[in-house]
């Protein structure tokens, strides 16, 4: 990785890192000026200057006032800032006179309320556990249809990761039976079937 990238996701990662310090009360000043203190501790140098600038100086009212090269890497952290925050930045940049340090943070998904909460739960997708099994059946079935398939169209019929995964150990099972054959075509890996009648196969395969 280019020195200047990690630094940059660094500054990113860690530029809101002065509110942990805010809300302890540890720090009275804005949380970006904490922030750069505390860092400045734990990075010293100079190597470190552009991802602490992106500390010190993510929020456009500080930026406008810093003594920095046109270069710096702090314009990517305040550009980035704004677009993660567009939704909900509030008018007043930095910590709001309301703002109350020993309230207890609520987690993001009450914001809503009960509806937003069920609406939540509606679109978050569901967790499908797939069988080796059952995905070594349709594999077979579509073997014996196609004769070969690429692991690359076998893959990008999964919905899912967890869906990717089990296709992969289905490969991996039916190989390691003798019931299917890799083979490097173009670039890429297709599989064959070798044959067998398929509940014998599947039979053989624990899981």
């Amino acid at each position: 990785m280019h020195p200047q990238t990690l630094r940059v996701t660094f500054g990113g990662l860690l530029h809101d890192v002065g509110k942990l310090v805010y809300r302890a009360g540890a720090d009275a000043r804005d949380h970006a000026t904490s922030g750069d203190a505390l860092l400045r501790e734990l990075f010293p140098g100079e190597g470190w200057r552009d991802m602490l600038d992106c500390v010190r100086y993510h929020h456009a009212k500080a930026l406008r006032q810093a003594h920095i090269p046109r270069n710096s890497l702090a314009y990517i952290a305040c550009i980035a800032d704004n677009i993660a925050a567009a939704a909900d930045r509030r008018e007043i940049e930095g910590e709001s006179p309301r703002f109350d340090r020993a309230q207890p943070l609520l987690s993001v998904f009450t914001r809503g309320g009960a509806a937003a909460t069920d609406a939540l739960q509606m679109a978050a997708p569901k967790r499908i556990v797939y069988s080796v099994r059952d995905k070594c059946r349709t594999l077979i079935d579509q073997l014996r249809e196609r004769g070969s398939m690429s692991l690359n169209t076998l893959y990008s019929q999964c919905a899912s990761r967890s869906e990717i995964v089990a296709t992969f150990l289905s490969v991996l099972e039916l190989c390691s039976l003798g019931h299917l054959m890799l083979s490097e075509q173009n670039g890429e890996y297709v599989a064959s079937f070798t044959g067998g009648a398929t509940d014998d196969i599947l039979e053989s395969i624990v899981e």
